[in-house]
Parts: structure tokens; C-alpha cells; sequence
């Protein structure tokens, strides 16, 4: 074997390697000063912190930039990792705080999804579909915003940011159990309230 393979070898030996390390490891090696863990770590969460931002901006373009200045707090300010923390779940708290300081109002989190809405919706017969939708969506917004604000932010992390429930527990201070019961409560409310107004 050459030295010049070798050499090709060797940083993609590196990177794989990288790849393969859970986020605590990361994190670990992007404080000895790996910049390459840190473009790991941008890599591996850079979708779900978007999608997160972008159900609360409503705008692409704006997305992006909370999406960038989330990643630049979060990485440089990695001393605030305490402990066992899931890199993950802090992370997903950024996001929510850059979000709601950026003054978008509530209602842009309660923009159902097509998965909720195909879930929650009850059949209308007889209406316009394009009607029937506004009017469950507004239902929808409606029943939101009087969800203690627990519930309203697993619901937002498991439809908008499509995280597990594992990652949901972290992020809000629970155990998974908790996190997967006051989900389903919250549906139920969701369900009974939409369905009492219809």
C-alpha cells in the first residue's frame, strides 16, 4: 500500500469515525478543540432544529437564520452542558427560546400539521373540504392555546419537531413514560374539544 493512499485513507477513516461516536462523545471533542465534531453535530441535528423554527416562523429564509444562530449559541456556549445533559434536548430548548423571543405569537405553533389534522378532523359532510379545513384548523388553535403550556410543548415537539419521546423527556424535565402520557392526554383534550365545537 502507498503512502499517498494512506494518506486518502486516513481523514475518511477520521470522519467515519466521527460519525459513528453518539453526541456526548461530540461534544466531548469539540471541547479539546475538533472542529469536525462540532460540523458532526450540526449534521446530525440541523433538520430537526429547522423544522422546529420553521413551524414557529412560518418563513424559510428566517428558519434559516434561527436555525444558524441556534447552532453558534449552542456551540459556543457548551460550558452551560452540564452533566449528562442529551446535547439533543438542550439543544431543542434553544431552538424553542430563539423562537418565542423572536415575537412570531403562539398561533404559528399551532398550525397543525396534515398528521394532526387528518387525526383530529371529524367528517363534515356536505361542506366545502377547503372551508371544513380552515375551520378545523382554527379549532385546532383554539383548543391549543388553552392546553397547559406543558402539554403544548410536547405536542409541538413530537408533531413539529418529530422527536422521540425520549428526546421529548429530556428536553422538558420528565421521564419518557410522563412524556408519552400527557401526549396522549393532550390528543384526547384536542380530540374532545374539537369534536364538542364541530
Amino acid at each position: 500500500m502507498s503512502k499517498r493512499s494512506v494518506a486518502i485513507a486516513g481523514p475518511r477513516a477520521d470522519l467515519d469515525e466521527l460519525e459513528s461516536r453518539d453526541d456526548a462523545g461530540l461534544v466531548r471533542a469539540w471541547r479539546r478543540g475538533d472542529g469536525r465534531a462540532a460540523e458532526t453535530l450540526v449534521r446530525r441535528h440541523q433538520k430537526t432544529v429547522y423544522r422546529l423554527v420553521l413551524r414557529s416562523t412560518g418563513d424559510p429564509s428566517t428558519a434559516d437564520d434561527i436555525t444558524q444562530k441556534v447552532f453558534l449559541k449552542a456551540l459556543t456556549n457548551l460550558e452551560q452542558l452540564k452533566g449528562d445533559r442529551a446535547f439533543q434536548s438542550w439543544l431543542m430548548r434553544i431552538a424553542l427560546n430563539f423562537s418565542r423571543s423572536r415575537g412570531r405569537g403562539l398561533s404559528r405553533w399551532l398550525r397543525a400539521p396534515a398528521e394532526a389534522l387528518a387525526r383530529l378532523r371529524s367528517e363534515s359532510p356536505g361542506q366545502d373540504e377547503i372551508i371544513d379545513k380552515s375551520r378545523m384548523s382554527q379549532r385546532i388553535r383554539a383548543a391549543m392555546e388553552k392546553l397547559p403550556k406543558r402539554q403544548q410543548r410536547i405536542v409541538r415537539l413530537r408533531l413539529y419537531a418529530e422527536l422521540p419521546f425520549k428526546s421529548i423527556a429530556d428536553t422538558v424535565g420528565t421521564t419518557e413514560a410522563s412524556a408519552k402520557v400527557t401526549y396522549h392526554n393532550a390528543i384526547q383534550t384536542l380530540r374532545r374539544q374539537v369534536r364538542g365545537r364541530a
